[in-house]
């Protein structure tokens, strides 16, 4: 699906992520996950409209080394 804060951009899909990797930050592939385990968990950073970049921004400064969207808006 389309990033909320840029339609050029992809930020997963249905029950899928777009998963990017800290190391200069490149897309790591496609990965599934269901509602009830969420592959990389929830986290709420309060990003307003969703970009690739605002979301590995903020896993970054978060410590964290893999960044995942999903629908377009988490």
């Amino acid at each position: 699906m389309a990033c909320n804060g840029n339609q050029n951009e992809i930020c997963g899909g249905p029950d899928g992520l777009s998963v990017y990797q800290l190391t200069g930050w490149f897309a790591a592939g496609c990965w599934n996950d269901t509602v009830g385990d969420r592959t990389l968990g929830q986290q709420q950073y309060g990003l307003g409209s969703l970009t690739a970049e605002k979301c590995t921004a903020a896993c970054a400064n978060g410590g964290f080394r893999l960044a995942g969207l999903e629908y377009g808006n988490e």
